[in-house]
């Protein structure tokens, strides 16, 4: 059985997130939880006043947080009956790391979901600040990213956007494996480079990442880099009509990059799919 965490604020971008986990996982046994953690900022609030008021507003944050989590496992139970699909709502009053930390250390979760804000007025943002703290610091298992506005529809191809500088695990491709397996989808390997010409340990990492991927439909593709990373991936989903791009948490490789904060803000890694961080 899957085990997917799915994170809300209960905002309009994580109840898209939590849909799209639903199409996703449609036709597979699935436990979901639905986590929402909430973390009071009480100096900033009251200042000295007493503990007792801090007490009750504490209190005040969580029975919200539980109630607007019985709505939504409400809404689900009218709305998105599926007997392949179980629910359990957790509230949690944590920071969104350590509410992470928390639930999986006694939970084996597989994935984690989450909504990605989308592409502002101001075309600087890909990811809010939540969903970037997550993909950056969480590495006990994939996180899903989903953008504001994307509507998902089927998993027919994968691209996976890489430059071969590292050596890949089965441990690490295992969960794309089976995400691609499922869907019968096809991947597709989009190199990045500055060079065309692969070194010998690059073309060692290519051949034992088709080795992992051998039981896919396997597509290449090459680009040498003369725009920005960003861009170049984006013009890969379009080309490829890719409905996820799939990547791996390296420091110091194109993910990393791509999701340093200051460098979002600059250069607006505005993916139309899905993000997959597959963690390193």
């Amino acid at each position: 059985m899957n085990k997917i965490l799915v994170l809300t604020d209960f905002s309009d971008n994580a109840w898209n997130a939590l849909f799209t986990g639903l199409k996703l996982f449609e036709k597979s046994e699935t436990q979901f939880y639905v986590l929402h953690c909430f973390e009071p900022k009480f100096d900033s609030l009251l200042g000295d006043k007493s503990k007792e008021r801090l007490a009750i507003i504490y209190e005040s944050l969580s029975k919200d947080s539980i109630n607007q989590l019985a709505e939504i496992e409400n809404y689900l139970s009218k709305n998105h009956p599926n007997k392949k699909h179980q629910f359990k709502m957790i509230s949690l009053g944590e920071d969104i790391l350590s509410a992470l930390e928390l639930f999986t250390q006694d939970n084996a979760v597989d994935l984690v979901v989450m909504g990605a804000r989308g592409i502002t007025k101001s075309r600087e943002i890909f990811m809010g600040s939540n969903a970037v703290k997550v993909i950056r610091k969480f590495k006990k298992c994939p996180i899903l990213a989903v953008p504001e506005d994307h509507d998902f529809k089927s998993l027919d191809k994968i691209l996976f956007p890489t430059d071969f500088s590292h050596s890949y695990k089965q441990t690490q491709m295992s969960y794309l494996l089976r995400l691609a397996e499922n869907w019968g989808s096809e991947v597709h390997l989009f190199q990045v480079t500055q060079e065309l010409q692969l070194t010998e340990d690059q073309r060692n990492n290519k051949q034992e990442l088709q080795e992992y991927l051998s039981s896919l439909v396997l597509h290449h593709h090459c680009t040498e880099l003369e725009i920005n990373i960003k861009e170049a991936i984006n013009q890969a989903v379009r080309s490829t009509k890719a409905d996820l791009i799939a990547m791996i948490y390296y420091s110091h490789t194109i993910l990393e990059k791509l999701t340093r904060e200051p460098v979002i803000k600059k250069m607006a890694f505005s993916s139309p799919v899905p993000l997959l961080v597959l963690p390193e």
